[in-house]
């Protein structure tokens, strides 16, 4: 499983690298829910973040739009 950090570590300075829609929405629902493996993808909460990515973004994001996506979908500390 992984979790929001890990999505972060790997997100974070890369200057202007792209990612695809999919691994932003990995992220984000890591970012939301704690933690996104395998099990995770294509779930129905997954589905909808990808689809409101894609939508939003098209099939790729920058790094920096996909870590702001995280931090807007952030669980509060517990």
């Amino acid at each position: 499983m992984m979790d929001a950090e890990h999505y972060w570590n790997l997100l974070s300075g890369k200057g202007g690298a792209t990612v695809g829609f999919a691994l932003a929405a990995s992220a984000v629902y890591a970012a939301k829910f704690g933690v996104c493996g395998s099990q995770e993808i294509m779930d129905e909460k997954w589905l909808r973040i990808a689809a409101t990515l894609k939508a939003s973004y098209g099939n790729n994001l920058t790094a920096e739009q996909a870590i702001a996506e995280m931090k807007s979908s952030w669980l509060p500390e517990q």
